[in-house]
């Protein structure tokens, strides 16, 4: 195959290509089959250009999951990325053409292993994709998510194979993830798009409806590179003017709602303002789909430490249905006041935990696990108001936790500071003076 048939250095016009001379002018079987080819596959997205159909278009544009196989035809015409541009223009027309051509080249670097290329292409075609959506309404939904999508992943393999190599090489990577970095830049004008789209109409039905599809790619890759502070700028407008939208999939599609609001619930957490955390992370997990096993797996993993840190415990069960059940010993260390039990199974689970970011959260558990711990011993100690600090001391020391009295009476003196007991400490005596009335209160410890 010449160029498509054409001249053999590419450059020749697009009508001595395309002319009615030339196509009498076909020689053998091999470059009408060829010109077919061409045709077929970027016709099939001027069709969908013209009828305005998303769906299809997003999935003949797709680089990983694209709806048919590429022809060998086709994929020898983008070895050439002006010529292919060339064809897809006169196909596809102005300001589509460049797009396909930018991303059929992406498919074929990614097929060859090319991935920088391959992102080279796709954030040029995502740029180019922007310019030429501004007056269209929301059939470009599905193609905004699948580009968004992609140029996310891409990126993020891109960044990969920089490392591997360096790696292979004992060399050091000057600038990591530094392609994930600048497709961030890219994602983000893909925000302010649909964020503010006028092209009219509900905004069920215009581009506004792919928005937290972003936001939550876009917060993927702040959580990658711990660059949390990035995400105010997308929230703090969704917050303000999307309001209850957030909870009707009049506007938003449900999936992408739990999406955004698993990735706020994850930032209030690291925030520590946990009953925000609590609220957007219950609100994803309980509207998540139960055939989702892994996102409602992903999604517990976070509600259960900041239910925890609030005495709120779950069913054994849940746990269990949700492959969890490695859990269990620790919520029940932190049930009962098991401290052993506690350090052994946080130590345990912590490699895990820290990188997950919900260890320091748990840890703070520990301060639960003390305040069971020590109502135990006022229960065997028959309730007496009066409880002796050398009672607590050797609670602790059989738990294998070594501890001295002036330790046991800071850990009481925090447990008071902090609601979970009412008394006072005789630092005199070395006695715990508990109320007559609810010495233990639960409220307290659910309003943390």
């Amino acid at each position: 195959l010449k160029r498509c048939g054409g001249h053999p250095s590419g450059h020749t016009s697009l009508g001595a290509h395309f002319s009615s001379g030339r196509r009498g002018a076909i020689r053998n079987n091999s470059e009408r089959v060829a010109m077919e080819a061409i045709a077929q596959h970027f016709g099939a997205i001027q069709t969908a250009v013209q009828t305005q159909n998303g769906a299809q278009l997003a999935r003949l544009l797709s680089c990983l999951a694209p709806s048919t196989p590429l022809p060998p035809q086709v994929a020898g015409v983008v070895q050439n990325a002006q010529y292919a541009e060339d064809c897809a223009k006169h196909y596809c027309g102005e300001p589509w053409g460049p797009i396909a051509a930018k991303q059929t080249c992406a498919r074929v670097a990614l097929d060859r292993g090319e991935t920088k290329k391959a992102y080279d292409a796709v954030v040029s075609a995502y740029n180019g994709f922007l310019n030429a959506i501004r007056e269209e309404g929301g059939w470009v939904a599905p193609l905004i998510r699948t580009l968004t999508f992609e140029a996310r992943v891409i990126a993020e393999r891109a960044d990969s194979e920089v490392s591997k190599r360096a790696k292979a090489a004992n060399a050091h990577v000057a600038k990591p993830n530094e392609t994930l970095r600048d497709v961030e830049k890219t994602l983000k004008k893909g925000f302010s798009a649909c964020w503010t789209d006028r092209t009219g109409g509900p905004p069920g039905a215009s581009k506004k409806r792919a928005t937290l599809y972003v936001v939550s790619q876009l917060m993927k890759i702040y959580f990658k590179l711990n660059l949390l502070k990035l995400a105010q700028p997308l929230i703090r407008p969704v917050e303000a003017s999307a309001g209850k939208a957030l909870e009707s999939n009049s506007v938003f599609p449900v999936g992408d709602v739990v999406s955004y609001r698993f990735f706020v619930g994850r930032l209030r957490m690291f925030e520590d303002r946990y009953e925000e955390a609590e609220a957007h992370l219950a609100y994803a997990f309980a509207h998540c789909r139960t055939s989702s096993k892994s996102n409602k797996r992903a999604i517990l993993e976070f509600l259960l430490p900041v239910r925890l840190r609030s005495g709120r415990f779950p069913h054994p069960k849940l746990l269990e249905k949700h492959g969890l059940a490695s859990m269990l010993p620790l919520v029940n260390a932190v049930k009962v006041g098991d401290l052993r039990t506690f350090n052994s199974e946080l130590k345990r689970h912590q490699r895990a935990l820290v990188k997950k970011g919900t260890f320091l959260l748990l840890e703070q558990s520990k301060i639960l696990v003390y305040r069971n711990l020590f109502k135990k011993v006022f229960l065997v100690n028959e309730k007496q108001t009066q409880v002796k600090l050398q009672l607590f001391e050797r609670a602790l020391q059989c738990l294998g936790e070594p501890t001295d009295l002036a330790e046991v009476e800071c850990v009481v003196a925090n447990l008071i500071y902090r609601g979970y007991v009412k008394g006072y400490i005789s630092h005199q005596k070395a006695v715990l003076v508990v109320s007559k009335k609810d010495p233990f209160p639960t409220a307290a410890v659910m309003k943390r």
